[in-house]
């Protein structure tokens, strides 16, 4: 099989992800070692992502965020606020443990009490 024209039909089908992967897997040697079903799994794993990562630059422009730089490190955890470092990293990777402590993960959202949003930068202790 050529691999022009398996590019170009791609490409037409508007398979970007697919055909940049298939590319790569040309030239790896790697790929060769592979049966059939993994090498189509890389492809249509490296299409998927490729789509997600599109939709979520997508949905963060259209957000406007205000912070859109912000990061979980960044939030305030003075005595005013009630909240303790090490519990809110913990949080924010939504893994928590049980009453068995078999680890399990988060399905809602977490709310906090107490002020919320950004504190401007002037009043930080």
């Amino acid at each position: 099989m050529l691999t022009e024209p398996t590019l170009d039909k791609l490409k037409q089908l508007s398979l970007f992800g697919m055909a940049d992967a298939y590319l790569d897997q040309q030239h790896r040697p790697i790929g060769s070692e592979l049966t059939f079903e993994e090498r189509f799994g890389l492809l249509v794993d490296a299409e998927w992502m490729l789509r997600q990562n599109k939709r979520l630059k997508r949905r963060l422009l259209e957000a406007k965020l205000r912070l859109s730089q912000a990061a979980i490190e960044d939030v305030e955890t003075g005595a005013a606020r009630g909240l303790e470092r090490a519990a809110l990293l913990r949080l924010s990777t939504c893994a928590t443990a049980s009453s068995t402590g078999e680890p399990r993960v988060c399905t809602t959202s977490s709310l906090s009490p107490g002020p919320t949003g950004p504190t401007p930068r002037s009043s930080r202790v």
